[in-house]
């Protein structure tokens, strides 16, 4: 893309809507709808337009080391990057979406583009873009399908996979974050799912699956696939307690190797999720089940699980902590990453127009079947605060820090670092604007 389109982009962002900090970061619940001025005045709706942004400023520790490191690029490059390990940017954005919530239809699609302005570079503009959309259609009272599609176009690869907790209310497309990149180089990405549920007498049901992961790095024409295929048959034994039996089969191959990695998922476990107070301030939750990664005749077998604690506090404040144990494929790696995962995040309004919002996730694992020297460990730290101006614009601070470490013996792709810290911070004016919306009606249901 040549650097007038960049341009038009980055002042449609500018003088438009950027993606930036959400509105509502906190989770709500019915009895706890969210009362911030920035984003809020719109409680149920059956149907919202909505553009969200934000033009910034930040400074980033670690800008372009790995870029300036890698003999493939080398240290004067055609796109004009030099080994610096720090650099001021302007980042601009523009964001866009749609949902529509009815008993027999659910539908949602969103894009969005964020573009990083580097003044001291021959390349300034560095752009990504991703837009998702999905449908849910209940065929009868006890069946639903449900299909979606993500598309992305990172500048950076990325490794960090830690769980996350809270999403954005406003419904936002997923935008990569260029501050968790460790290695520059274009990557695209794909994903597709499809699920079918069906509800089996009061307690039971069943759920079939279905997920297609691409990725693609023109630059080395290197390619990944990843396919799941799955059922789960479920069933409450009490309130809030049940039991699950399913399978899954993942089956990844990065290129045209005749490596052939094969995930076998025996999801049989105990589902639990509760309110532990009167009050319903304090929910926990958990799930359980184990996977058999096969590659030729080596096996390896792996209990895994998941567990979720939220705690509100006070009318708009909430603490959550969640972990999950699991094997996945990352785009471009050969091997399976086996890895325990920790988030904590706080959020809440410390009054009605400043909102705090902090997280931090914690990775530890393996990669590769029988490897234990191959560790991995990552930590990523943020907080922010928001300040609103009004109910459509607000004063954004962040902070950012994410770093890795491999063990010395690990091969990773494309002469990575083997280990990478960094450090970032930006001041942001966010926009949220709701084009449309229209209220559910009192009697109607989802």
């Amino acid at each position: 893309m040549n650097s007038s389109l960049h341009r038009l982009l980055a002042a449609l962002a500018f003088v438009a809507f950027a993606t930036g900090a959400s509105a509502q970061t906190q989770t709500s619940r019915p009895g706890r709808p969210y009362t911030g001025l920035f984003g809020g005045g719109i409680r149920d709706t059956e149907q919202m337009l909505e553009a969200t942004g934000s033009i910034a400023s930040g400074y980033d520790k670690t800008l372009v080391t790995t870029a300036a490191l890698d003999p493939l690029i080398g240290a004067e490059n055609t796109d004009g990057w030099s080994p610096v390990r720090s650099a001021g940017y302007g980042q601009f954005g523009a964001g866009l979406s749609y949902s529509l919530s009815k008993r027999v239809v659910e539908f949602s699609a969103a894009a969005a583009s964020s573009t990083r302005y580097f003044p001291q570079f021959s390349s300034r503009y560095v752009p990504s873009y991703s837009g998702n959309i999905g449908v849910s259609l209940a065929l009868s009272r006890k069946s639903r399908l449900t299909a979606s599609h993500l598309a992305s176009y990172q500048p950076y690869k990325t490794l960090f996979f830690g769980p996350a907790i809270g999403n954005s209310e406003l419904g936002q497309a997923i935008l990569f974050d260029q501050t968790l990149g460790v290695r520059r180089e274009v990557f695209v990405s794909q994903a597709s799912t499809v699920t079918f549920n069906r509800k089996i007498g009061r307690r039971t049901a069943l759920d079939l699956n279905y997920m297609l992961g691409r990725s693609d790095v023109p630059a080395r024409d290197s390619k990944m696939r990843t396919e799941t295929k799955g059922a789960r048959l479920s069933t409450g034994l009490t309130k809030g307690l049940g039991v699950h039996l399913g399978y899954s089969l993942t089956e990844s191959r990065l290129g045209s190797a005749d490596v052939l990695f094969r995930g076998h998922s025996i999801d049989a476990g105990v589902d639990f999720s509760r309110d532990l107070s009167l009050s319903r301030r304090t929910r926990f939750s958990f799930s359980t089940g184990s996977t058999a990664v096969t590659e030729g005749n080596n096996v390896r077998y792996r209990i895994n699980g998941n567990a979720n604690l939220v705690r509100e506090i006070g009318r708009s404040w909430a603490a959550s902590l969640a972990y999950v144990r699991d094997v996945g494929f990352i785009e471009q790696f050969s091997e399976p990453f086996f890895s325990d995962a920790a988030t904590v995040r706080l959020d809440g309004l410390i009054s009605r127009r400043l909102q705090l919002y902090s997280s931090v996730s914690s990775v530890m694992g393996q990669l590769g079947l029988f490897a234990d020297s191959n560790t991995y460990r990552s930590l990523n730290a943020s907080a922010g605060v928001n300040a609103a101006l009004n109910r459509h614009l607000a004063l954004g601070v962040e902070y950012f820090y994410y770093g890795y470490r491999f063990d010395r013996q690990a091969l990773l792709p494309g002469n990575l670092l083997q280990e990478l810290g960094r450090h970032s911070a930006r001041v942001s004016l966010n926009a949220w604007v709701p084009l449309f919306h229209r209220a559910r009606r009192p009697d109607a249901s989802r």
